[in-house]
């Protein structure tokens, strides 16, 4: 399960959009058919049964499995008799016919009970209550605290079978690693201690996992990267092996199997993705089509709430969208009116019907707004890049530009209206003189946390680089 806490690391993210090649390619290749699949957390291709997938939704559910084709239409579930699924992660399965159902999912470090199910893979048309043969119970050999308030790398997301072995790859939150761990025993006599077997530098978090049938591959799965390891001559330690990596963006992706020449990965938002293995070797991303938007020209301008300089212009092709996460659970989360617009000092940014939360004494960031002009872009920043942040305590508003200022320049703004709802205005300088034509990677991201996320969008589509981070490209009209 992902749990979300806002940090924002300028420096993980403007690489990537610098080097990022988008994909013409880029749609799920099916839907899980099925509304009982609402968030895909693992998936592995069977291998007693043509085109026979299993998946399970994430922590909470009832201990059930779904076998559905590659397409994702459900053939049938079946209900693990006597399992409970405290935090289901992730699935595989070996030559013998039995599925290994991951109950790993450890986001507080704090568990003590961390198992594996194992069953006797079930004719997926005949499915119904499936007993239990095994319940492999675990620990880590390097974990003594529960938790450890420092060293939080005990989660894991990610369950594989290779030549004979069963495998785990960790989920870090103290840094961006992933540890390989093995399995010595599968019995369920005691609670065993695994092996460990190395590490890796992932820059990420690991959320799946699946060795090829022959267990000379390895694919590891993080939330912005795929990797393709090769297992070593020596040993099976598959991070110390040869490896590819490819930059990606297919939301909450946390399902990966092997099917073939391809792959397939699934998300939580019930989508399905065939990639060709060869991609490796002819792409280094596999992303999304950016999105595009004009935004009008303001010739004067007065930071004063009023917005009398926006009358008479075209309406900005950028608004806001509302993440679905939040939308599908709060009825009531209605993004607030937006508009861009720029003149030649800089950008003009104007937020009309914003519900603010009630101040708290610690300091909240409620926007940010970034832009990014080195990516082969007709406008040079000094600095590459430029992000803005607006925040707000009970006591003071401040929005300052967190990238180091060129000139002097700083921005302003002003905020003001009700008590239900208020008014943003703001003026973003920009050191280099705008002009119609240029063009701009440009983000906006609205909070509060607690009611809706919103996002910018043209039209019906948005891009996402990392989510919440999502992008696209704006020129300056005339």
């Amino acid at each position: 399960m992902r749990t979300f806490k806002f940090k924002f690391f300028p420096f993980l993210f403007w690489p990537l959009l610098a080097h990022a090649q988008n994909s013409t390619d880029w749609l799920p290749y099916g839907h899980f058919t099925d509304r009982a699949i609402a968030e895909s957390s693992g998936f592995v291709k069977s291998r007693q049964f043509e085109n026979v997938f299993w998946t399970h939704n994430d922590s909470g559910d009832l201990p059930r499995l779904f076998a559905t084709t590659d397409h994702g239409e459900l053939i049938r579930q079946a209900t693990i008799a006597g399992a409970k699924n405290v935090d289901w992660e992730d699935i595989t399965t070996d030559d013998a016919g039995n599925l290994y159902i991951g109950d790993i999912g450890n986001n507080d470090n704090e568990r003590r009970d961390l198992t594996v199910y194992v069953i006797k893979e079930p004719d997926p048309r005949k499915t119904g209550t499936v007993p239990l043969s095994k319940k492999i119970h675990f620990r880590y050999p390097d974990q003594t605290l529960f938790p450890d308030p420092q060293y939080k790398n005990f989660d894991s997301e990610a369950l594989f079978w290779a030549d004979g072995h069963l495998y785990l790859l960790t989920k870090h939150r103290s840094d961006r690693r992933t540890a390989l761990y093995r399995f010595e025993s599968l019995e369920d006599t005691q609670t065993q201690t695994l092996t460990r077997v190395g590490d890796f530098e992932v820059d990420g978090m690991v959320t799946g996992a699946d060795a090829s049938p022959d267990g000379a591959k390895l694919l590891v799965l993080c939330y912005e990267y795929i990797y393709l390891f090769e297992k070593p001559r020596n040993g099976d330690n598959y991070l110390a092996g040869n490896f590819k990596r490819m930059l990606i963006e297919l939301r909450q992706s946390e399902g990966i199997c092997f099917d073939g020449p391809s792959f397939l990965l699934t998300n939580e938002q019930r989508e399905l993705f065939r990639i060709p293995e060869s991609i490796f070797d002819t792409h280094d991303s596999f992303l999304p089509p950016l999105p595009k938007a004009e935004i009008p020209k303001i010739s004067k301008y007065k930071i004063d709430g009023k917005t009398n300089e926006w009358n008479g212009l075209a309406k900005s092709a950028v608004t806001l969208t509302t993440n679905l996460l939040y939308e599908n659970k709060n009825g009531d989360c209605v993004p607030p009116k937006l508009q861009v617009a720029w003149t030649e000092g800089g950008l003009l940014l104007s937020i009309e019907g914003w519900d603010l939360p009630k101040p708290k004494k610690k300091k909240a960031d409620l926007l940010y707004v970034m832009l990014e002009a080195a990516n082969n872009r007709s406008v040079k920043l000094e600095e590459s890049s430029r992000i803005w942040k607006f925040s707000q305590s009970k006591t003071e508003s401040t929005f300052k530009q967190t990238t180091p200022a060129a000139n002097g320049l700083v921005p302003l703004f002003f905020l003001g209206g009700g008590q239900d709802s208020q008014t943003f205005e703001a003026f973003l300088p920009v050191e280099q003189k705008l002009s119609a034509g240029d063009r701009l990677l440009f983000n906006i991201l609205l909070l509060p946390f607690e009611q809706c996320e919103s996002y910018w969008a043209t039209d019906s589509s948005t891009w996402t680089l990392a989510n919440p981070y999502i992008w696209g490209e704006i020129t300056l009209g005339f």
